[in-house]
């Protein structure tokens, strides 16, 4: 499969929720301006947002993310005033169309914080596509975890199928640091190292060929992610890395599949 990076695609409008105020917002920073040169709005509380970066070359695609309530995967269960509020300052004051944005949650699987596996699962089948076909854009959008944690995808742009021995996943930030993995180093070709190394991950842990087709409803397919990865953790006493980020990227058409 050969993937390629689409740089002058346009998006349009997109959201991205996550669960962290750091790493989650530097990473897609480095990924949307200095890689991609799209304009990127932070929103990490309703008093504290702006824009960060505006491109001078597409006026008319915006990255907008936002800190989620709590760190806890359960806040992306409820619509909470918290969002309404964000949303309703990015339509008035940034002109952002909500309405047909992409939207996708970016969360942890770490077994730490997110303990209820059957949440997770009634998430991962609820949450199954990016644009809602009703245009109820609250309450919609694409859930994509890392497995264990978002410091997964950073370590597959640099490393081929690693099998990286943890504990706990708070241990992966000190192998970036040992390995001196950091965000900002992330280029191109990271970019499409990562995605080809989540596809070939894909298939070994649950045999699945990826067709960004599905990626139009992948609820059923996440919740198949999601067991393999159970079955996994109970022979291996830790989950596969994998971080399923990549798929927005495939989902705006930034990449392409040839």
């Amino acid at each position: 499969m050969n993937i390629v990076l689409n740089k002058n695609k346009k998006i349009g409008q997109v959201v991205y929720i996550v669960e962290g105020e750091r790493k989650e917002f530097t990473l897609l920073n480095q990924i949307f301006t200095n890689i991609l040169d799209y304009s990127f709005i932070e929103a990490k509380s309703v008093e504290n947002v702006k824009y960060t970066y505006r491109s001078k070359s597409d006026r008319n695609s915006n990255v907008c993310v936002i800190k989620s309530m709590s760190s806890n995967i359960s806040s992306i269960e409820d619509v909470t005033l918290y969002i309404e509020n964000i949303y309703g300052l990015l339509i008035s004051e940034y002109d952002i169309d909500i309405e047909n944005a992409a939207i996708f949650y970016i969360f942890d699987r770490d077994r730490q914080s997110n303990k209820n596996k059957g949440l997770i699962k009634d998430l991962l089948s609820r949450f199954s596509h990016s644009r809602d076909d009703n245009n109820e854009f609250l309450g919609n959008g694409l859930l994509l975890l890392s497995y264990p944690s978002l410091e997964t995808y950073i370590i597959s742009c640099f490393e081929k199928g690693s099998q990286i021995i943890y504990k706990q996943s708070n241990e992966l930030k000190g192998y970036l640091d040992k390995k001196q993995y950091h965000q900002n180093k992330i280029t191109e070709k990271h970019l499409l190292f990562a995605a080809k190394n989540m596809i070939m991950n894909l298939y070994e842990l649950c045999h699945y060929k990826f067709d960004v087709n599905d990626l139009d409803n992948f609820g059923k397919m996440n919740v198949q992610i999601l067991g393999a990865e159970e079955k996994y953790y109970r022979t291996n006493g830790m989950d596969k890395l994998l971080s399923l980020l990549s798929l927005s990227f495939f989902d705006l058409g930034i990449f392409c599949v040839e």
